[in-house]
Protein backbone atom coordinates (compact mmCIF):
# COMPACT_ATOMS: atom_id res chain seq x y z
CA UNK A 1 0.00 0.00 0.00
CA UNK A 2 1.20 3.49 -0.79
CA UNK A 3 1.89 5.74 2.16
CA UNK A 4 2.66 9.25 0.96
CA UNK A 5 1.02 11.71 3.37
CA UNK A 6 2.19 14.70 1.32
CA UNK A 7 0.15 13.74 -1.77
CA UNK A 8 -3.36 15.14 -2.11
CA UNK A 9 -4.16 15.39 -5.81
CA UNK A 10 -6.56 14.32 -8.51
CA UNK A 11 -4.66 12.77 -11.38
CA UNK A 12 -6.40 12.52 -14.75
CA UNK A 13 -4.41 10.53 -17.28
CA UNK A 14 -5.54 10.05 -20.87
CA UNK A 15 -5.54 6.47 -22.08
CA UNK A 16 -6.13 5.89 -25.78
CA UNK A 17 -7.46 2.68 -27.22
CA UNK A 18 -7.87 1.94 -30.94
CA UNK A 19 -11.63 2.43 -30.76
CA UNK A 20 -12.28 4.93 -27.96
CA UNK A 21 -10.56 7.53 -25.83
CA UNK A 22 -10.81 7.18 -22.07
CA UNK A 23 -9.71 9.19 -19.10
CA UNK A 24 -8.65 7.38 -15.98
CA UNK A 25 -9.23 9.50 -12.88
CA UNK A 26 -7.43 8.53 -9.69
CA UNK A 27 -7.94 10.42 -6.46
CA UNK A 28 -4.98 10.03 -4.13
CA UNK A 29 -5.25 11.39 -0.60
CA UNK A 30 -2.87 10.71 2.24
CA UNK A 31 -1.12 8.01 0.26
CA UNK A 32 -4.14 5.78 -0.36
CA UNK A 33 -6.02 5.41 -3.58
CA UNK A 34 -9.53 6.62 -2.78
CA UNK A 35 -11.24 6.26 -6.13
CA UNK A 36 -10.53 4.87 -9.56
CA UNK A 37 -13.01 5.46 -12.35
CA UNK A 38 -13.06 5.21 -16.08
CA UNK A 39 -14.56 8.19 -17.89
CA UNK A 40 -15.38 7.70 -21.55
CA UNK A 41 -14.18 10.64 -23.64
CA UNK A 42 -17.16 12.08 -25.53
CA UNK A 43 -16.26 15.70 -26.33
CA UNK A 44 -19.59 16.21 -28.05
CA UNK A 45 -22.60 18.47 -27.79
CA UNK A 46 -25.39 17.11 -25.58
CA UNK A 47 -28.93 18.24 -24.91
CA UNK A 48 -29.30 20.99 -22.31
CA UNK A 49 -30.71 18.75 -19.55
CA UNK A 50 -28.18 15.90 -19.84
CA UNK A 51 -25.64 17.46 -17.44
CA UNK A 52 -28.28 17.95 -14.71
CA UNK A 53 -29.46 14.34 -15.16
CA UNK A 54 -25.90 13.01 -14.83
CA UNK A 55 -25.40 15.08 -11.67
CA UNK A 56 -28.70 13.95 -10.12
CA UNK A 57 -27.79 10.30 -10.77
CA UNK A 58 -24.36 10.75 -9.20
CA UNK A 59 -22.58 9.89 -12.45
CA UNK A 60 -19.07 11.35 -12.58
CA UNK A 61 -18.55 13.61 -15.57
CA UNK A 62 -16.78 16.71 -16.79
CA UNK A 63 -18.13 19.36 -19.12
CA UNK A 64 -17.64 22.95 -20.16
CA UNK A 65 -19.76 25.65 -21.73
CA UNK A 66 -18.55 26.08 -25.29
CA UNK A 67 -17.92 29.38 -27.02
CA UNK A 68 -20.27 30.45 -29.82
CA UNK A 69 -17.66 29.23 -32.34
CA UNK A 70 -17.33 25.85 -30.64
CA UNK A 71 -21.12 25.58 -30.38
CA UNK A 72 -21.45 26.03 -34.14
CA UNK A 73 -18.74 23.44 -34.84
CA UNK A 74 -20.31 20.93 -32.45
CA UNK A 75 -23.79 21.48 -33.94
CA UNK A 76 -22.47 20.76 -37.43
CA UNK A 77 -20.73 17.63 -36.07
CA UNK A 78 -23.95 16.59 -34.33
CA UNK A 79 -26.05 16.67 -37.52
CA UNK A 80 -24.46 13.67 -39.29
CA UNK A 81 -24.36 11.80 -35.95
CA UNK A 82 -28.11 12.22 -35.47
CA UNK A 83 -28.83 11.57 -39.17
CA UNK A 84 -26.82 8.33 -38.97
CA UNK A 85 -28.80 7.22 -35.90
CA UNK A 86 -32.05 7.93 -37.75
CA UNK A 87 -30.90 6.08 -40.88
CA UNK A 88 -29.90 3.06 -38.81
CA UNK A 89 -33.14 2.89 -36.82
CA UNK A 90 -35.82 4.64 -38.88
CA UNK A 91 -37.26 5.69 -35.51
CA UNK A 92 -39.43 8.81 -35.27
CA UNK A 93 -37.57 9.82 -32.09
CA UNK A 94 -34.30 9.87 -34.00
CA UNK A 95 -36.03 11.89 -36.75
CA UNK A 96 -37.06 14.40 -34.06
CA UNK A 97 -33.41 14.57 -32.92
CA UNK A 98 -32.35 15.49 -36.47
CA UNK A 99 -34.98 18.25 -36.53
CA UNK A 100 -33.82 19.50 -33.11
CA UNK A 101 -30.27 19.89 -34.40
CA UNK A 102 -31.52 21.61 -37.58
CA UNK A 103 -33.62 24.02 -35.50
CA UNK A 104 -30.57 24.86 -33.35
CA UNK A 105 -28.48 25.49 -36.49
CA UNK A 106 -31.31 27.64 -37.85
CA UNK A 107 -31.41 29.74 -34.68
CA UNK A 108 -27.63 30.05 -34.53
CA UNK A 109 -27.59 31.42 -38.09
CA UNK A 110 -30.53 33.76 -37.47
CA UNK A 111 -32.71 32.19 -40.16
CA UNK A 112 -36.46 32.56 -39.71
CA UNK A 113 -39.06 29.89 -40.50
CA UNK A 114 -40.44 32.25 -43.15
CA UNK A 115 -37.06 32.59 -44.89
CA UNK A 116 -36.53 28.85 -44.98
CA UNK A 117 -40.06 28.16 -46.21
CA UNK A 118 -39.73 30.78 -48.96
CA UNK A 119 -36.48 29.22 -50.21
CA UNK A 120 -37.95 25.71 -49.94
CA UNK A 121 -40.98 26.73 -52.03
CA UNK A 122 -38.79 28.48 -54.63
CA UNK A 123 -36.66 25.35 -55.00
CA UNK A 124 -39.79 23.18 -55.13
CA UNK A 125 -41.17 25.34 -57.95
CA UNK A 126 -37.88 25.44 -59.89
CA UNK A 127 -36.50 21.92 -59.29
CA UNK A 128 -39.37 19.89 -57.87
CA UNK A 129 -39.45 17.85 -54.68
CA UNK A 130 -38.62 14.36 -53.48
CA UNK A 131 -42.14 12.94 -53.17
CA UNK A 132 -41.81 10.89 -56.34
CA UNK A 133 -39.24 8.08 -56.62
CA UNK A 134 -37.09 9.41 -59.49
CA UNK A 135 -33.74 7.56 -59.28
CA UNK A 136 -31.06 8.97 -61.63
CA UNK A 137 -28.90 6.09 -62.83
CA UNK A 138 -26.55 7.67 -65.35
CA UNK A 139 -25.99 11.12 -66.77
CA UNK A 140 -23.70 12.60 -69.38
CA UNK A 141 -20.83 14.59 -67.88
CA UNK A 142 -20.87 18.29 -68.63
CA UNK A 143 -17.71 19.64 -70.25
Amino acid sequence: MLNWPFINVLVIEPLRTPSKGFFIAISIKEGTIKEVMELENHNKLVRSKVIAKLKSKGIEHTYHMGSPEEHKIKLYEKLPEEAREFLESGDIGEFADVLEVLKAIQKLNGWTDEQIEQIRLEKLEKEGGFEEPFILEKCEKKA
